[in-house]
């Protein structure tokens, strides 16, 4: 069978129900915009977090009295401990003097001693959405014998990553009821197709036509539904970052948080992938109707 055939053929479906093939490529448009702005969704949040989860520091709190030779002792046990970058010490002092920088002086003038431990502030090498992390560094530093508590925001990190596990496994069943509507407009496109073409289908048997000459038109028109349709999808999805990111440039600076596209790979299997699943209606409408 010619290629230039099969296209001329399934160019020619597509035109002849021009009506319900529209709705068609829409509705796949639809499903991948929605999917991509998902996976936009999380690209951002996930660099977001990353972004966040970089500037966290953990604080480490000292037992009362300790000397200055404990104090070394524990800094050098704490920068055995892996992904731990840069230890700084905090005197009580100085702690006291950030805390009146911070509030009102006159609310501290009845205190006869400053109650502020000592305290390091504690950077890492690297991060992680995953807050684990942390709490695995965090509890190796309280089980040293000077240490007296380790803050570093955790309950504020489980909900962001809690949060985020939940709008993922949302996407997923989305995406999932998506791709299934999409599967079942092909599918009824093409069946449409195949009883608007039932006579010519018969007439082709009668005449010795292969089965894979009758079938490859068809699915030549689902994959150009799905690429269609994917196409217009990317094409929204396009305006609406641009758009969108103007306006977040303009109220943030790119130096805190810049949006982030969907990098060309993801872009081309989001592509794909709506070819696919017109490829994919097509098939179980052949396989119900024409018993190929």
């Amino acid at each position: 069978m010619r290629i230039p055939l099969v296209i001329k053929r399934g160019l020619r479906d597509l035109l002849a129900n021009s009506f319900l093939n529209l709705v068609t490529i829409i509705t796949i448009a639809m499903a991948t915009l929605i999917i991509s702005v998902y996976v936009l969704f999380f690209i951002n949040t996930r660099a977001f977090m990353d972004y966040w989860v970089g500037g966290l520091r953990m604080m480490v709190y000292l037992q009362p009295n300790t000397n200055h030779q404990q104090q070394t002792e524990t800094a050098a046990n704490i920068s055995n401990i892996l992904l731990v970058d840069k230890i700084t010490f905090i005197s009580k002092q100085e702690a006291m003097e950030i805390m009146k920088e911070q509030i009102q002086p006159d609310l501290l003038e009845g205190l006869q001693e400053n109650p502020l431990p000592d305290a390091f502030e504690v950077s890492l090498y690297k991060y992680s959405e995953n807050p684990t992390q942390f709490e695995n560094i965090a509890r190796q530093i309280r089980n040293m014998p000077l240490v007296a508590e380790v803050e570093y925001g955790q309950q504020w990190l489980n909900r962001f990553a809690e949060l985020f596990s939940l709008f993922e496994v949302s996407g997923y069943a989305l995406g999932g009821l998506l791709c299934m509507a999409v599967i079942f407009f092909v599918g009824n496109t093409i069946r449409l197709v195949i009883y608007n073409r039932r006579e010519e289908i018969e007439i082709m048997r009668l005449v010795g036509a292969s089965e894979g000459f009758i079938r490859m038109p068809l699915y030549v028109l689902s994959i150009f539904q799905g690429t269609i349709g994917g196409l217009v999808g990317m094409t929204g999805l396009i305006t609406a970052f641009t758009l969108l990111s103007a306006s977040v440039d303009a109220h943030f600076p790119s130096e805190i948080f810049k949006l982030r596209f969907i990098n060309p790979l993801t872009f081309i299997k989001i592509l794909i992938g709506s070819m696919v699943i017109g490829w994919l209606g097509c098939y179980l409408a052949l396989r119900q109707f024409l018993k190929l």
